[in-house]
């Protein structure tokens, strides 16, 4: 069996100026189970996270969500979702929108439910990706939550059915600083 042991890969023509690093490490997490969520006047947890040891201080992290998402909406009602990045229990903040006061209105993602009886049955892509300046090197145990602004079941991972499901996924790179 043959190994090749490197630190590093260096293009011929050598590193760009100012340039630093590449991908350290890679993690990678998914979720199979439907996870059904309460209505709350928080942020609650999607059960989709992924933790990552970074090797130093100045690197960072590149955050990749893919996700599907669902509402129980059998009724004429219009429902909005907010979902946003946690580092643990703080919130990272840098990844929301910054376009309202109301801390609760400011997220990564936003989904919304139109009205109509057939809603309960569509699955609702959550998909993006941030650029996370951690800046420690203690393990970051990254989430996403949602905050439902409904009184019905939300569903991350799947919808209001036992034989349906999907695998959403969070994949975390480090990136040499």
């Amino acid at each position: 069996m043959s190994q090749i042991k490197v630190n590093s890969i260096v293009p011929v023509g050598g590193l760009p100026s100012g340039a630093n690093g590449g991908i350290v490490q890679i993690v990678n997490s998914h979720l199979k189970t439907k996870q059904t969520i309460s209505a709350s006047s928080s942020f609650q947890a999607t059960g989709l996270s992924a933790t990552i040891t970074p090797s130093s201080s100045s690197s960072k992290i590149l955050i990749v969500v893919n996700g599907v998402y669902s509402v129980n909406n059998s009724t004429s009602t219009q429902y909005l979702t907010r979902f946003k990045l946690y580092n643990g229990s703080s919130e990272i903040t840098d990844a929301n929108s910054t376009g309202s006061t109301n801390n609760q209105w400011k997220a990564m993602f936003e989904v919304d439910v139109n009205t109509g009886e057939s809603q309960q049955f569509e699955m609702l892509p959550v998909q993006g990706d941030y650029l996370y300046t951690h800046g420690g090197s203690a393990g970051s145990a990254i989430t996403i939550n949602l905050y439902a602004t409904s009184e019905v079941a939300m569903f991350f991972n799947g919808r209001n059915q036992t034989d349906f499901g999907t695998t959403s996924s969070m994949t975390l790179m480090e990136l040499g600083g």
